[in-house]
């Protein structure tokens, strides 16, 4: 059956042992065989036999007994635990305390045996504890101001150790121009398992890229822990009075920010790029209680459709030309089996037909049709010298479901790529955030805020 790790005894033919996902034997005359859901049936309960821990710190296991007798805990150490306290069974209660090493492996298992007097065994369990930083950090973007496009970064840091206080500086390291107009920030003596928000005001940006941002914190022992997240800064802005759709862009007509993508980092398959002129795109966003409306501004030296034999003519093929696809999904949670299902749409033009709105894809399929026209969305498409305006108005209905609400501080997830064609066929796109063009994968988008 594999190694033997003991011999268990019973209390009164009671058992102690714990049913987990990697399977062992019990072997025995045992002629019949109960589990029991109580823990008060158990000889010997422990709190818990798996958890997360830092190196060089101290955890703490507890121990119940529902027996009279007289109980000792052994534990067989290694190189990454060793006991530092361990004062047995008081009123029914103990408190074991393990220390991990300053080395300690990234998981480590050892046997816990909790016998009598006479060395029988009545509990016999291998405890797992996994090694993480001694410090967790989450970076989340906000507004400085609401309804602006002045940002900032809430950086919480969390203390992972449960004996030991930390201080130390927190640095944003890039990109380069934040880096270089943002102070470290320092913490001071955050203590175990607590945490603090630190706020970092972002250096203002007429359009909101895509950025990759780095944050190092390091402790006042040396030690620098590195925490990186692609971050997004984008608004939709509540419309008290609709846009008018005409192809240009009327001063105050859009309010909100602007989001954009104009740098390499942002290019897919495209060889030869030759800066923001070849392909980059400018957009703003915006909504009101019965529409979502998108201006998008494209950026192109080479304006050309598809005309293939296998595309050509069929809208849903648009994206071997110049166009524009978005992704937006109203879930909070996303099961792993949905993660490749939500609402993708289409904006551009079929050769000798005109302009599509195209719904390529819905999570509300059943409701809304995937591989279709928007038929009550409104377009308006209109090229200028090097760049093409796109002003579109869809209604939540035909986005979502019918009783979608849209409502201030809602979140939606979102993504948008500009395809391009300079006349040789598809050459590839150009990217706020991805999910749509190398796979469909909802966890590579980024999100967007309604803002009223």
């Amino acid at each position: 059956y594999g190694n033997k790790m003991c011999d268990l005894y019973s209390e009164n033919g009671k058992y102690t042992f714990s049913v987990k996902p990697l399977p062992f034997y019990v072997v025995g005359d045992i002629p019949t065989c109960i589990a029991k859901e109580s823990e008060i049936d158990a000889v010997v309960e422990v709190d818990i036999n798996e958890k997360t821990v830092t190196a060089n710190d101290i955890t703490t296991f507890t121990f119940t007994k529902h027996t009279a007798k007289e109980l000792q805990i052994e534990v067989e150490e290694n190189g990454s635990i060793s006991v530092y306290e361990n004062n047995g069974f008081v009123d029914n209660i103990a408190k074991l305390k393990i220390a991990t090493a300053p080395d300690a492996s990234q998981e480590c298992t050892f046997n816990v045996h909790i016998k009598d007097k006479d060395g029988k065994v009545f509990f016999s369990e291998r405890f797992k504890l996994t090694t993480v930083d001694p410090i967790g950090c989450e970076i989340y973007p906000e507004q400085a101001v609401k309804g602006t496009d002045h940002w900032r970064i809430r950086i919480r840091l969390h203390n992972r150790s449960e004996t030991k206080d930390w201080s130390g500086t927190v640095a944003v390291t890039q990109p380069l121009h934040f880096a270089e107009t943002l102070s470290p920030k320092k913490f001071i003596r955050l203590g175990a398992g607590k945490s603090i928000d630190l706020l970092m005001k972002l250096p203002h940006q007429a359009i909101q890229r895509v950025v990759d941002l780095c944050v190092v914190v390091t402790l006042e022992n040396g030690k620098s822990f590195e925490f990186n997240k692609p971050m997004d800064f984008g608004i939709v802005s509540y419309m008290e009075k609709p846009p008018v759709l005409d192809g240009e862009i009327g001063n105050g007509e859009w309010k909100g920010n602007w989001i954009g993508a104009d740098e390499k980092k942002d290019i897919c398959l495209i060889e030869g790029w030759d800066g923001p002129k070849d392909l980059s795109f400018s957009g703003s966003l915006a909504w009101d209680n019965e529409n979502f409306y998108m201006l998008g501004v494209v950026t192109d030296d080479v304006y050309a459709l598809d005309t293939s034999s296998t595309g050509g003519g069929d809208p849903h093929y648009m994206y071997k030309g110049d166009s524009i696809q978005f992704a937006l999904d109203d879930r909070e949670f996303v099961n792993i089996v949905e993660e490749g299902t939500f609402t993708e749409i289409g904006l551009g033009e079929v050769v000798g037909q005109g302009y599509y709105v195209w719904r390529y894809k819905s999570l509300y399929h059943q409701l809304l049709p995937q591989k279709v026209e928007i038929t009550d969305a409104e377009l308006f498409v209109k090229h200028h010298t090097g760049y093409t305006v796109y002003e579109v108005k869809i209604p939540w209905a035909s986005i979502f479901k019918e009783d979608f609400v849209p409502v201030d501080g809602k979140k939606l997830r979102f993504s948008l790529l500009v395809n391009d064609n300079d006349g040789e066929g598809r050459r590839g796109w150009i990217e706020y955030r991805s999910g749509i063009g190398d796979g469909k994968d909802i966890k590579k988008f980024g999100s967007v805020t309604l803002v009223k």
